[in-house]
């Protein structure tokens, strides 16, 4: 009996320790890129102790490690397993990893017309050489934020065509330490759609739609609204002060700009501008109080910077009018106002840009 339990315990041992041993690994990606993370699967069986190298003076005693390659160039990636100190077996694979190309990225998956966008390089600099950027872009584009078109990284804003949407090509040499490598990307820019307007007149509440996205844009007839959200716009119009940076806007600072006592003001954040207005008309003048230009010397009653749909919009008593906000840096104007109605008593303008 004890000699059968013996043998019991012996076949039991040797299946454990009898179990062939094996070696081998695959890894993913197939094809790497310097600075990509490499998963090593370990496939061996059998073993007890495990001991990697990855052909670039590193090493690894994990199971199944991932390791980062600072260099491209073929490695020789060993696997040692090991059993009971005593059994070894190893296996070897080269590994190609490529160098990584830079790459034109961009801070939303789509570009519409007059909605801000960053685009940046994407590069690996493992060994902090000098990097230098040459950005060019072809196409209607204003930078409103970034050191130059020579930085990592700016914002901005593309301007729309007439009847039709536009492309942009983007390209950028890209240099690291000696070497340039020459990008290019073409995308899409989208219209951007219209919002609604909606403005307060003799204490009612009207909302006026586009139905056209022409240069000079017609609306519908004006309908009364009850609707809380577009109420919740309107009364959260102001247009006495604003933060632009460090700085704080007020009517007496753009009174100022344009020589005017101002009764409001509103900002365009993307050209930099501020729209005022007052018994004398409304004005443009850049933030830094450049270039005041008249747009309208009717005494105007409300105004509405909308720079999502790059339209300014103001109220005097022969109606609502408005007209594309102005682009060139000495605020010429290019085109007539359009007036939307003639209700003579419009106290308030806003805009609904959740309905197109």
């Amino acid at each position: 009996m004890k000699h059968s339990y013996l043998l019991l315990i012996l076949g039991l041992t040797c299946l454990v320790s009898c179990k062939e041993l094996t070696c081998d690994f695959s890894y993913s990606p197939s094809m790497p890129c310097v600075g990509q993370t490499v998963v090593f699967t370990n496939l061996s069986s059998g073993a007890d102790d495990f001991d990697w190298s990855f052909g670039d003076n590193s090493s690894s005693t994990t199971g199944s490690p991932t390791h980062i390659y600072k260099k491209p160039g073929k490695y020789t990636v060993t696997l040692w397993v090991k059993r009971d100190k005593v059994q070894k077996k190893s296996i070897s694979k080269d590994i190609y990893i490529v160098d990584t190309v830079p790459t034109i990225a961009y801070g939303a998956d789509s570009i519409f017309s007059y909605l801000p966008i960053k685009i940046y390089a994407q590069y690996y600099n493992p060994w902090d050489k000098p990097v230098s950027f040459k950005w060019d872009i072809q196409g209607s584009v204003v930078v409103t934020a970034g050191k130059s078109l020579d930085s990592s990284a700016f914002v901005c804003y593309f301007t729309e065509h007439a009847q039709q949407e536009q492309s942009i090509a983007v390209t950028l040499d890209i240099t690291i330490g000696d070497r340039t490598t020459h990008v290019r990307d073409v995308r899409p820019v989208y219209r951007q759609p219209a919002p609604s307007v909606l403005y307060e007149a003799d204490g009612k509440y009207y909302e006026q739609r586009f139905y056209s996205y022409g240069m000079n844009r017609l609306y519908q007839w004006p309908t009364e609204t009850q609707d809380a959200y577009n109420i919740s716009q309107l009364l959260n119009e102001q247009d006495s002060v604003f933060q632009y940076g460090d700085t704080l806007l007020t009517t007496e600072y753009v009174g100022q700009a344009i020589g005017q006592t101002v009764l409001g003001f509103q900002v365009d954040l993307l050209a930099d501008k501020m729209y005022a207005y007052n018994n004398n008309g409304l004005w443009v003048v850049n933030i830094n109080g450049r270039y005041p230009n008249q747009i309208n010397t009717d005494r105007v009653q409300a105004i509405k910077v909308d720079a999502s749909g790059n339209r300014v919009y103001w109220a005097t008593k022969q109606g609502l009018f408005t007209h594309r906000l102005v682009e060139a840096r000495d605020n010429t104007l290019l085109y007539n106002p359009l007036r939307i109605t003639d209700k003579p008593s419009i106290s308030r303008i806003s805009t609904n840009s959740n309905i197109h």
